[in-house]
């Protein structure tokens, strides 16, 4: 740990030998923008929180909220290929319903407080 964040050991890589050195583990975030007035999204939250609630139960997502302003949502993901994120998303009411887009960000962490030390194997 340096300066309270979590960081894993790699390899020393020479001037002659500059591999890139990556992580076998890949990190979601997926982006909503509502597209339709409020009141409808509102209407369709109840189904929506369930949807969430399957992904949540089965490991896949880490956290999810409002955007502020309420503009959208964000979905923090990992534990699945991307089409399968993909698949996942067309589930979901908001989706389904034409009430939101969703832009998905992926990334492999490298470092993390310690807080989120589990997302990067030892």
């Amino acid at each position: 740990m340096r300066n309270g964040l979590c960081e894993r050991e790699r390899p020393h890589l020479s001037a002659s030998n500059r591999s890139i050195v990556t992580y076998d583990v890949t990190v979601y975030i997926v982006t909503l923008t509502y597209v339709a007035e409020l009141a409808e999204i509102d209407t369709a939250l109840p189904d929506h929180s369930a949807w969430l609630d399957v992904n949540y139960a089965d490991g896949v997502f880490l956290a999810s909220g409002r955007q502020v302003p309420r503009a959208g949502g964000v979905i923090l993901a990992d534990g699945v290929t991307r089409d399968e994120l993909e698949r996942r998303l067309s589930l979901d009411p908001l989706n389904q319903r034409g009430l939101a887009t969703y832009v998905v960000t992926e990334f492999s962490p490298s470092r993390t407080s310690p807080k989120l030390a589990s997302l990067i194997p030892e």
